[in-house]
């Protein structure tokens, strides 16, 4: 049963690799694969395995797969078995299912709560920060928005990637477009644009 457990997890993070790589058929089938050994696996052996990590990432894979009351049935599934130190990363998790159900007002509501629970290490905290600015700017919070702007410029220094620059960038031109700062806010999606694009041809 050990095996089975073992067998069904690395399958699971197979098929997780599949869906970062936007192979979501392919991803789709891997899953399936590891449930059936997975559930071979008694339940002392899937807890000691991850069995709250299993569930977040079948979350993350529904989401993609744009099935989402089966991601949030997973979410909260994981939610329930996961530590109390990963309860602000699931939340994270479920927030990111509501806005691409175009639910920013509940997204918001669900970062919010992960925000008051505090002790994230800086990517977290960054993860957190940004989604919610980022969907109140959706909102037209522009102004809530931009005031999370220095906040994210510490985290982004100290995390030290290129990406978060970019992102936080780009979220600044979104705030000063929504504030009338056109001019500005030209030049920020123009940087954000240009990076995207070197990265497409570089090599």
């Amino acid at each position: 049963m050990f095996l089975a457990g073992i067998r069904g997890f690395a399958l699971v993070l197979l098929a997780n690799a599949r869906r970062v790589a936007n192979q979501l058929h392919q991803a789709g089938e891997d899953f399936e694969r590891a449930l059936v050994a997975w559930l071979k696996a008694s339940p002392e052996v899937r807890q000691l395995l991850g069995a709250w990590r299993v569930k977040d990432l079948e979350c993350a894979l529904r989401r993609d797969q744009r099935r989402f009351p089966e991601a949030l049935e997973s979410n909260q599934e994981a939610r329930d078995l996961a530590p109390a130190e990963e309860v602000p990363r699931n939340l994270v998790n479920r927030a990111v299912v509501f806005e691409h159900m175009g639910d920013n007002e509940q997204a918001v509501a669900v970062l919010r709560e992960a925000q008051a629970l505090g002790g994230c290490d800086a990517e977290l905290a960054w993860a957190i920060e940004f989604n919610l600015a980022a969907n109140l700017a959706q909102l037209g919070n522009y102004s809530e928005a931009a005031a999370a702007l220095p906040k994210l410029q510490l985290l982004a220094a100290a995390i030290r990637k290129a990406l978060h620059q970019v992102r936080l960038g780009w979220l600044t031109a979104r705030c000063e477009a929504g504030l009338g700062q056109v001019v500005r806010a030209r030049a920020g999606f123009d940087q954000a644009r240009l990076y995207f694009h070197e990265k497409t041809h570089a090599g």
